[in-house]
């Protein structure tokens, strides 16, 4: 039996495409690592710049710490917030961390909250949220208790009109 007229032809051709699919995938690939590399380069870049411009902005003298204020201070005082917070004047208000500065004065029992804010050029303000109290507990030694349930040491001046509570144990 003799062979079909074209059928080298449709082989051939067959071959051919097949060779035009590989080199198709090949160059997508290629096209699609090109792409992401200069992508991350770009990013790079990018990062870099920034950092450049984050340390030249702190060395800016706009951004130099020239004042610390301390707000919402009614028991506590503000010289001891401004001790507790170690905010150093003369660094850059980029550089401060607020978080370790919140981290600081939260220590004290007295303090409920604080917002820390920075205001170009130069004034970084620290608001204080202090604990209020609203009873007195005798638990051996008198203590002052807030609404959360927070024992406060017995300051002077700060008992008048709340309950004391006597009584109680401490487990």
């Amino acid at each position: 039996m003799a062979k079909r007229v074209g059928a080298n032809h449709r082989r051939k051709a067959a071959g051919k495409r097949a060779k035009r699919a590989r080199r198709k995938v090949g160059r997508t690939i290629v096209k699609v690592v090109g792409a992401l590399t200069l992508t991350a380069l770009v990013l790079y870049a990018a990062k870099i710049g920034v950092q450049k411009a984050i340390t030249m902005a702190a060395r800016a003298e706009l951004f130099k710490i020239d004042k610390v204020v301390v707000k919402g201070t009614d028991q506590l005082d503000d010289v001891q917030v401004l001790a507790e917070a170690a905010i150093d004047t003369g660094a850059s208000m980029l550089r401060l961390k607020v978080s370790e500065v919140r981290e600081r004065l939260c220590r004290n029992v007295r303090v409920s909250r604080v917002k820390i804010m920075r205001l170009p050029p130069g004034k970084v303000t620290v608001r204080i949220t202090e604990r209020k109290p609203i009873a007195l507990v005798n638990l051996g030694a008198v203590y002052q208790v807030d609404a959360d349930g927070v024992l406060l040491p017995l300051t002077r001046g700060l008992c008048a009109n709340v309950p004391l509570f006597t009584g109680l144990r401490d487990t």
